[in-house]
């Protein structure tokens, strides 16, 4: 952080606009990180005003997402659809698959936590749609499983079921492993919802496999208690 703003100000005593805009996008970064949320979106939004005076849609928008993640983290969601509806518009723009998928896949969960499931879903399958036309597998598969917290929370534990298990394939052709063991946890949870007992205990002991050999120790002990709900539900007590 030191190091940026120092560069900083020298851009400053350059006037060099364009290198300001983009060192107070990582300045933000770096901010957002260390959870000093208002000095980031300070950074952010004097980012985004630079570039738009340039005018650099691009950088606009890359200063629109830095502020998108603020105000998630913050809870504030209104705030945060607002901006990621401007990245959204820059990708479009631009036709930008990968960058419209990216935003949308955000906006579906922004819209998830604000219970707006039907407009959650909707920004989901279109994001999963952009992933997969440039073959983004590891992102598609996360889509997919945005959409299958959306169908869980909507009591459709067959279509949950489904788009985990799409979510593990695709995340599985991609390599990413983290994506891969949540699918499974998230099955695991789908498959006892249906009454299907026999399947999520063994889905869940496979997720817990996975977490733990990730050292991703707080998802594996999630999924230890979603085992040990399975395991007291079908009856095994002991």
């Amino acid at each position: 952080l030191t190091t940026y703003r120092e560069a900083l100000v020298i851009q400053e005593r350059l006037d060099d606009t364009g290198a300001m805009a983009t060192t107070l996008i990582s300045t933000g970064n770096v901010l957002y990180l260390q959870g000093d949320y208002s000095a980031a979106i300070a950074d952010y939004t004097r980012s985004r005003d630079l570039n738009r005076a340039l005018p650099n849609a691009a950088g606009e928008a890359d200063a629109l997402e830095g502020l998108g993640r603020v105000f998630m983290a913050q809870g504030n969601y209104r705030a945060a659809l607002d901006a990621l509806n401007g990245v959204l518009a820059e990708g479009r723009a631009r036709n930008d698959r990968n960058d419209q998928g990216a935003a949308l896949l955000s906006i579906g969960d922004v819209l998830f936590r604000l219970g707006n499931l039907d407009g959650a879903r909707s920004a989901l399958v279109e994001s999963r749609a952009h992933f997969e036309a440039v073959k983004h597998r590891s992102h598609a598969g996360r889509a997919s499983q945005g959409l299958a917290l959306v169908d869980l929370v909507a009591s459709r534990f067959t279509l949950a079921e489904d788009e985990y298990r799409k979510s593990g394939d695709s995340c599985g052709i991609a390599g990413d492993r983290e994506c891969v063991a949540a699918a499974v946890a998230g099955l695991a949870f789908a498959q006892p919802a249906q009454d299907k007992f026999t399947e999520g205990i063994a889905s869940y002991k496979k997720a817990i496999e996975a977490f733990t050999s990730l050292k991703r120790l707080e998802p594996a002990a999630r999924a230890e208690i979603g085992l040990s709900r399975a395991l007291a539900r079908s009856g095994a007590d002991a």
